[in-house]
């Protein structure tokens, strides 16, 4: 999520209770495009009202998998690749040029690794860790936050590139 911590906060738990009490009432989950929906709605009714909410809706369900895109004004769209938040356009660099259809799990994981560092390493915006959620069929797999500048070293080191500029005596 991105935008103001607050409301980001309020309508994670609006949603999630929206979600438990609707798999209570089913007795089945509910699905990616449901919650994004009901979530898109929801933001709607305030817009115009100042809400600050960037969200990606994300999961696998009986459809497959799912990324929807949804933010203040209840605007709604899916997606195969998102970022949202002042340091998207960071992330989208790096998505733009990794991101294939056919991925292992680790090569996913890496990718979201780099996007996501790259997307807070130079936005002051931002936090200062990265978080990162596997989910698949059967589980949701959340990975314990790294510093981004701990990543931006790793990945500076594996390109081979020196992070501090050194002037040379000549």
């Amino acid at each position: 999520m991105a935008g103001g911590a607050a409301d980001c906060q309020f309508w994670t738990r609006v949603v999630a209770k929206y979600c438990t009490l609707y798999e209570l009432r089913e007795k089945t989950p509910i699905t990616v495009a449901a919650a994004s929906k009901y979530f898109a709605n929801a933001l709607y009714e305030y817009k115009g009202q100042g809400l600050s909410v960037g969200s990606m809706v994300c999961g696998f369900d009986k459809r497959g998998p799912a990324i929807f895109m949804v933010n203040s004004e209840g605007d709604r769209s899916q997606l195969k690749v998102c970022s949202v938040g002042s340091g998207s356009l960071n992330a989208y660099g790096i998505l733009d040029n990794h991101w294939k259809a056919k991925m292992t799990d680790e090569e996913a994981k890496a990718l979201g690794w780099r996007a996501i560092m790259h997307a807070t390493y130079r936005d002051a915006g931002s936090g200062g860790v990265c978080n990162l959620v596997h989910i698949t069929p059967d589980s949701k797999i959340r990975y314990p936050g790294r510093d981004v500048s701990q990543l931006y070293y790793e990945f500076a080191q594996e390109l081979g590139r020196d992070i501090a500029y050194e002037p040379h005596d000549e």
